[in-house]
């Protein structure tokens, strides 16, 4: 992007591809894994990201590449962390309103 708001962006910024962003929702046992399966076969190109559960691990399945695979004690602390860092970003908006930051 640019530096100052007065300069001139080049055409290229606006005619490259931009990423795609879907998401594929669905209960459990829907068929979301075979239509990304389904997907790659039709050479289809993505990333997939990796979430977290808490059910037990399937003999098939591979922590981190399926799903991270976390304790119910463990996903508590990942959600008060967030929750944590939500109202420090939070406070910090509300605190630097006339010099707002990105942080």
């Amino acid at each position: 992007m640019t530096d100052s708001a007065s300069e001139v962006l080049p055409y290229q910024v606006f005619t490259q591809p931009r990423p795609l962003l879907v998401v594929l929702s669905g209960p459990s046992g829907v068929g979301k894994d075979s239509t990304m399966a389904g997907l790659r076969t039709q050479g289809a190109q993505f990333y997939q990201v990796v979430t977290a559960t808490t059910r037990p691990q399937r003999p098939t399945e591979v922590d981190g590449v399926d799903y991270h695979f976390l304790t119910m004690q463990r996903f508590a602390e990942m959600i008060e962390g967030i929750m944590s860092n939500v109202a420090t970003l939070d406070t910090a908006m509300i605190m630097n309103m006339k010099n707002p930051t990105v942080l």
